[in-house]
């Protein structure tokens, strides 16, 4: 049986945004990067859906990190496995085959994800036609 963390109480640092935050949490994201960029989303006024499976008719394209469908806007999130050569090449062929599809594909790394938020957030509102941070 699992256990549950019990925020209850708590005062250490950080523990106001995590209390704003664990309501918006989303079992379908497969790393804790994902996590934190879909609740970001979400916090703004954003609601990707996570792990959207593309297809060119009846042929698999890819599975999203995040996807704003209706936009074609995916966004990808980029751990340090993403460099090794044979990834990043088979990223870039998945990555050109989404764009000839229509989508637009924004890369996130940890870097990205950690010290330029708001700049991913402003690109990713861009992309989507809406003011950073207000959804459409």
């Amino acid at each position: 049986m699992r256990s549950r963390v019990s925020l209850v109480g708590r005062h250490d640092h950080g523990i106001r945004r995590a209390r704003l935050r664990i309501p918006h949490l989303d079992g379908r994201a497969e790393s804790v990067p994902e996590s934190v960029l879909r609740v970001e989303f979400v916090l703004r006024g954003l609601h990707p859906v996570p792990q959207l499976e593309v297809f060119d008719g009846d042929r698999f394209v890819a599975r999203l990190d995040l996807a704003f469908e209706e936009a074609k806007v995916a966004v990808e999130c980029d751990g340090g496995w993403h460099a090794d050569p044979t990834q990043a090449k088979h990223d870039r062929v998945r990555r050109d085959r989404l764009r000839a599809l229509g989508w637009t594909v924004i890369v996130v790394t940890n870097d990205r994800l950690r010290d330029h938020l708001d700049e991913v957030m402003a690109e990713v509102a861009a992309a989507l036609g809406v003011r950073s941070g207000v959804a459409a």
